[in-house]
């Protein structure tokens, strides 16, 4: 990642949600933030063939059946060092910890994301993706 520039993917279906989201990433990353937004799995696994984003937010309900597969093909194929992070619905414990298990660096709950929390699961996630490049 070059010093004060972020590139995100955002995989989510529904417009509305991705629209909310990406106003509070613009909200939360006040610097130099490149938000690209796919309707799917297989737009997502396209985008990456290409180039890796510092960072994944899946909505899981974009494709239920493969989130899991994706998060593990993107944990394999960048060596743990793309951070995903899933949003996830209400009371989907159970999901998020599978999600968590296949390699998910956090799963957030969609209705409760706010510019605070979405700030703080990305800067985890990159710190920690930092500390796995240093070793």
């Amino acid at each position: 990642m070059k010093k004060g520039s972020l590139n995100l993917l955002l995989v989510n279906r529904v417009h509305s949600e991705s629209n909310v989201f990406k106003h509070l990433l613009y909200q939360s990353f006040p610097q130099n933030i490149l938000v690209t937004t796919v309707e799917n799995i297989a737009q997502a696994k396209s985008y990456i063939e290409d180039r890796i984003p510092d960072c994944i937010l899946l909505d899981y309900e974009s494709d239920n059946h493969n989130s899991v597969n994706f998060i593990e093909d993107v944990s394999k194929k960048t060596k743990l060092t793309t951070p995903t992070i899933a949003l996830i619905e209400k009371n989907y414990h159970e999901v998020a910890k599978h999600l968590i298990k296949s390699g998910a660096y956090d799963c957030l709950e969609k209705s409760r994301v706010s510019r605070e929390s979405l700030h703080h699961a990305i800067a985890t996630a990159l710190q920690r993706k930092a500390l796995l490049c240093e070793l």
